[in-house]
């Protein structure tokens, strides 16, 4: 699974790192994950996961783990349907 980390633009028009992390994610069959910000974070302009981690990286290994511990759990029940189609 490819995992695009990206920009949340949120101050620019129409988002392009957004649509950007999107349309790489699309195009090799990914996953595009953005940082979760606070609205403090967002007005001083914080846009990436590198901005985050600068502050506080735990916050940042978090939101990954929690990303990818998502991904996991969906490829699990992806090859357990598979399983179940073919045992019927």
């Amino acid at each position: 699974m490819i995992v695009i980390a990206g920009d949340d633009d949120h101050r620019l028009e129409n988002n392009p790192g957004l649509d950007k992390a999107l349309a790489a994610a699309e195009a090799v069959a990914g996953v595009a994950i953005f940082p979760n910000f606070s609205a403090e974070q967002r007005a001083k302009g914080l846009t990436d996961f590198n901005d985050l981690a600068i502050q506080n990286p735990e916050v940042v290994s978090r939101q990954l783990d929690e990303v990818f511990q998502g991904v996991r759990e969906q490829r699990l029940a992806a090859t357990q349907s598979v399983e179940l189609e073919r045992a019927v």
